[in-house]
This record gives C-alpha cells, structure tokens and sequence, in this order.
C-alpha cells in the first residue's frame, strides 16, 4: 500500500522501543531523562550540518531534573504547548537563538528548553507533548548506541516483517518510494525552514522540518503495516514485541492526579 506521513502515530513507535529497552535491562523507567542524556554528547538523525553538541547546559529550571522516563512516555513531564508553546514547530526561532543554521536538529532544541521554565511540576498533571517525545527519541539513542530510526527499525519493525516504514523527508524529491504526494488546502504556502529559509514554499514541503520530528512524527507507514504494528499490541499470546507487564505500562492510566479527578475518579483524558 501507499506510504503516508503518520504524524503523532509515531509516538507509539517510541514508546514501544523504550519499552523494549527497559525489559532488555538496558533503562529503568524510573530513571531521570537528563542523567541519562548527560552520560555522553547527543547525536541525531537530522544530519550533520550544525555539528553535535558538546555539553547540555544546566536546565534554567530545576525541575528537569525531576523527568523520569516514564513522565516522557506519559505526557506528564511539564510541558505544555497549550501554557507556552511547541518548540517542535520554532525551528527558525530556535536556530536564530542558538545562532545556527536552520532546521534545528533535536539536540538543539533540547538545549533551547533546557533554558526554559517547565509549565507544571513533572507528574503534576497530563498535558500532550511533542517535545517530551523528541528527548525519548534522544534517550532511545544513548542507550541503544545506534541512529533513533536505525534502531526502531531492527530492534521493533523488522521482528514484525515492517521493511518500508521509515522517517520521512521535509522536501517533495525526498519522498520514499510509494510515498503519496500531499497538497494544503487552498495551495497555502508558509515560510521555508528548509532549504531557501524563509522564501514561501508549499507548507507541507518545507514548512517545518519533518525530519527533526522524528521520534514524535515523523515516520510515514501505510496502513496495513500499521495493522500489523498495533496487533502485535494487543495482548495475546501473538504478541511478539513487549512482555505482557510492558503492555501493562503502555496503557495505564498515569498515577495520581496526572490521570484523576481530585475525588479520585478517572479522568475523561484518557
């Protein structure tokens, strides 16, 4: 079938990996994201233009260091794109501030939040992320030792006998081979981050850098590979990917208020 940008279905991609890793003993959920981020220099799959970097500063706000892993994987590290913004979609702001080119890698935009206030206190509450996803995807390559697409694609897709599901590409030349061609409504353009920066393009050819939001969305799949991803979800004995106590985690209900009402009912979040 046709290959289609899957966009936030590329999250449990993610999630799936972490899991695997956890189970495989490499990762403890419970383990804070920056310490495991700060063993070694991040690397990504964006491409080598603007260089690796050496060090992550200190987060401007303690709190970050408070991130478990299991926050990132629940949407409840402090991030709130409805309270301050998606760095995911500030490419172009994000580079001028760094003082790089643009498209910003994800390790830039890291570093770029690591300046920032967080919106709430890690597990205080729920509130969807992109960017909570961008830093597993970093986490999934330090510990993995390999490229965050490299990896799921060996590690999680291959065991399923998913050979054409891979990260797609900003531009329209780079299309993977059966990817369909997508048009905005009304032919709307949008500021290039992508190649000539800043001249008008077609907002889904250049508009935001795919390819940066790898680990939150930036796969494309067709369908019937993303069928056999989610039945091998789906808690049976069929099930060749995580153990039946990862899927356990891959679908509770977040601890606390993050997932109830103060009376202690479930949240209509979820």
């Amino acid at each position: 079938g046709s290959l289609f940008r899957i966009a936030s279905l590329s999250k449990p991609l993610t999630a799936v990996a972490v899991l695997r890793l956890a189970e495989d003993g490499k990762l403890s959920l419970a383990s804070r994201a920056l310490d495991v981020l700060e063993e070694s220099t991040l690397s990504g799959p964006a491409g080598p233009a603007n260089g690796t970097l050496a060090a992550l500063p200190a987060p401007a706000d303690p709190r970050f260091r408070d991130i478990t892993i299991l926050h990132l994987l629940q949407h409840t590290a402090g991030f709130d794109r409805d309270r301050s913004f998606d760095p995911m979609f500030r490419s172009v702001d994000i580079a001028r501030a760094l003082a790089v080119e643009p498209p910003v890698r994800p390790e830039h935009v890291i570093r770029y939040m690591l300046g920032q206030p967080l919106d709430f206190a890690p597990g205080e509450r729920h509130a969807y992320s992109n960017f909570g996803y961008c830093l597993l995807g970093r986490v999934i390559e330090k510990v993995s030792g390999k490229d965050y697409e490299r990896h799921v694609r060996e590690e999680i897709l291959a065991p399923l006998g998913i050979r054409r599901v891979r990260i797609g590409r900003s531009l329209k030349e780079g299309r993977a081979p059966g990817e369909v061609a997508y048009h905005a409504k009304g032919d709307a353009t949008g500021p290039a981050v992508v190649g000539a920066v800043g001249s008008p393009v077609p907002w889904q050819y250049g508009g935001w850098c795919l390819e940066s939001m790898d680990a939150h969305g930036g796969w494309v799949a067709s369908a019937v590979d993303l069928a056999r991803f989610a039945a091998a979800l789906d808690g049976s004995a069929r099930s060749m990917i995580l153990s039946p106590r990862s899927l356990e985690v891959l679908f509770a209900r977040p601890a606390g208020r993050a997932g109830h009402e103060e009376n202690g009912s479930p949240s209509p979040a979820f």
